[in-house]
């Protein structure tokens, strides 16, 4: 007698069904980008409309099977896709038991620059880093005890960010966005001491590009 599993009871994509999934759905996200967007991309991927295909794709199974999750055995691994939003919220409920966040993608591409985070850790290993994580961010707080110190920080640079602005023909572009956002983080995380330190930035988003390449 075979026992039965999981993916046993799951409904099963067609192999035409499973191309759409992996060409509409998988592909384009993944050419974006997992741990950094690459913009040229993102530039792509707004103006042929890609994510809008990608909703519709996923909506069309939906229509055809319902609840979920719908199976597919793709040349790499089965892969589940969740389509009903209760089962969404069990699966963020219930991990890391019995839903791990530490799959082999994750850990492929995580490995290049955080190799000792929680999310691609097991057991009493993830519980430990958790659980720092938490104390660090005091999860538990209705607001962080520096919080005062942060909305000091962000209201700086969001006034030198408009004058910047003023000085930019009133003109607010992504790369001006993306210089205050980082000295803000820099502020936050590391001090004032950190502020200008743009090379730390860049080194940091050499790492999570070379990320992007980690499910090779």
């Amino acid at each position: 007698m075979v026992k039965e599993t999981v993916t046993d009871s799951l409904p099963t994509a067609s192999f035409s069904e499973t191309l759409s999934f992996l060409f509409k759905v998988m592909a384009p996200n993944i050419a974006k980008g997992v741990i950094v967007r690459r913009p040229g991309v993102v530039h792509f991927a707004e103006r042929w409309a890609l994510d809008k295909r990608s909703v519709k794709q996923v909506q069309a199974f939906s229509n055809k099977y319902g609840k979920g999750p719908l199976l597919f055995k793709t040349p790499f691994k089965p892969m589940a896709l969740v389509l009903d939003p209760d089962d969404a919220n069990r699966v963020m409920e219930e991990t890391p038991e019995p839903f791990a966040t530490a799959e082999t993608a994750k850990q492929s591409a995580l490995s290049h620059f955080e190799p000792d985070m929680a999310l691609i850790s097991h057991g009493k290993t993830r519980k430990e880093r958790r659980r720092l994580n938490d104390d660090v961010l005091q999860s538990g707080c209705p607001m962080h005890r520096f919080s005062a110190h942060f909305t000091q920080v962000a209201e700086e640079e969001v006034d030198a960010l408009l004058k910047t602005v003023y000085h930019h023909n009133h003109q607010l572009d992504w790369p001006l966005f993306f210089d205050a956002w980082n000295r803000i983080v820099r502020r936050v995380v590391l001090g004032d001491a950190a502020r200008d330190d743009y090379s730390l930035t860049q080194e940091l988003i050499q790492l999570r590009k070379a990320a992007n390449w980690g499910f090779r």
